[in-house]
C-alpha cells in the first residue's frame, strides 16, 4: 500500500499581501507558503502552528481550511492542507528554517501572477485578495 504524507500550510493575508517564504534553488528565487509535514500524533492545526514557529518565528491563529492539494505522482503520496491563519505575534526567520530558505516576505497579491510562487495554481485564486469562494479541493495542482 502506498504511504500518504500529510502537510499543513498557512495562508496569511494582510493588507493585500501574502506572507511567504523566500526560497532559492538552481533556477533562482521562488516563494512558498509557510508550513510542512505533519508529525505522528499531531493535529493539522498543531502542525501549522509548529511549522510557522519554526519557519517564520511567529505564533499563528489557525482558522478554516481553505484548500486541499495533492501530489499524485510523488512517493510517498502527499496531501497539503492549506489553512487561513492570522498572526498572533511578530514574525521573522524562525529557528528551523527550510533548506534553501532565504527569508520571509510579504508578497503583494496584485503582483502574484508575475511571481514564481508555488503552488502556482493558487496565484489566480488569490489574485482578488483571497476572498473568492473557490472549491476547497484543488487536486494535483502544480
Amino acid at each position: 500500500m502506498k504511504a500518504i504524507r500529510n502537510a499543513a500550510k498557512a495562508l496569511i493575508i494582510r493588507e493585500g499581501c501574502l506572507l511567504a517564504l523566500k526560497m532559492q534553488d538552481a533556477n533562482g528565487v521562488y516563494f512558498i507558503l509557510p508550513g510542512g509535514g505533519q508529525e505522528p500524533g499531531e493535529t493539522l492545526a498543531d502542525t501549522v502552528r509548529r511549522e510557522c514557529y519554526e519557519e517564520i518565528a511567529a505564533e499563528v491563529a489557525v482558522h478554516e481550511l481553505r484548500f486541499v492539494r495533492e501530489f499524485l505522482t510523488e512517493v510517498p503520496h502527499r496531501v497539503e492542507f492549506i489553512f487561513r491563519c492570522t498572526l498572533k505575534s511578530d514574525w521573522g526567520v524562525g529557528r528551523l528554517p527550510d533548506s534553501g530558505q532565504l527569508g520571509v516576505v510579504w508578497l503583494p497579491l496584485a503582483e502574484l501572477q508575475h511571481t514564481r510562487f508555488y503552488p502556482s495554481g493558487l496565484r489566480t485564486l488569490l489574485g482578488n485578495g483571497g476572498h473568492e469562494s473557490a472549491a476547497v479541493y484543488l487536486g494535483d495542482l502544480p
